[in-house]
């Protein structure tokens, strides 16, 4: 396969770095992905090794799981901060008519003046422009994070994480693996997820997600090619 333009010396950059501070990175890999393995018990485990022998790289394998199951956490981060996805454009047009607000009654003479007198007392808050920059730097900040999900076209909070492991799989291997796959993501859902369930989302799904979150795997396949086997 190809190099991601660039991963490769960063790869090689990164181990020896780590490697003059006394750090084996690759061992410490192939010990991780072992353990990633034996934590999924009689679950998962087996179907693990099987889809590592059917071309799926340990380490790659075991990473993809990783940011799977990190996927929920980091979207409550995202909610926490910054609102769910319906509420974020709202949001954003509030803030922009708050600025504008502040803009109408205070111009750069107000402004500079206020600055002045802040400079001589600590304690005054922002001046009004200055508040109205900031209101609009975090209304283009809702209008990023509501584009890229849009963007990224996710229907459902399940949407990416089961996307991650499936598509990598199938991109290793040839096979899309339902089997395999849906014990492995069998945390992803309060309910069973067998093999069923999981072609079931995957036909409904895994197209539409492809156009735009397939470079993860892109990623996942190159860093499995270039650390290669055991040393």
């Amino acid at each position: 396969m190809e190099d991601i333009p660039g991963l490769r010396e960063s790869f090689e950059v990164t181990v020896q770095m780590l490697r003059e501070k006394g750090i084996e990175p690759l061992a410490y890999a192939w010990g991780w992905a072992r353990r990633t393995k034996t934590e999924l018990g009689e679950v998962g485990g087996p179907e693990f090794d099987e889809l590592c022998s059917d071309g799926c790289h340990p380490i790659a394998l075991a990473a993809c799981l990783l940011v799977s199951e990190s996927m929920p956490a980091i979207g409550r981060v995202v909610q926490r901060y910054f609102g769910k996805l319906d509420d974020r454009a709202k949001s954003a047009r509030k803030l922009r008519g708050a600025a504008e607000v502040l803009k109408q009654f205070f111009d750069a003479d107000m402004e500079r003046r206020y600055q002045s007198l802040r400079s001589r007392a600590t304690d005054c808050p922002p001046g009004p422009l200055e508040l109205a920059c900031n209101l609009e730097i975090f209304a283009k900040m809702l209008d990023i994070t509501e584009a890229s999900s849009r963007a990224a076209d996710l229907k459902s909070p399940h949407d990416l994480p089961r996307f991650i492991v499936s598509d990598y799989v199938h991109r290793a291997t040839g096979r899309w693996h339902d089997r395999e796959v849906s014990a492995l993501l069998e945390w992803d859902s309060a309910d069973v997820y067998d093999e069923t369930a999981h072609r079931v989302w995957r036909n409904r799904n895994a197209r539409r997600l492809m156009r735009h979150s397939a470079i993860l795997s892109d990623l996942l396949l190159a860093i499995g090619f270039l650390i290669g086997e055991p040393e």
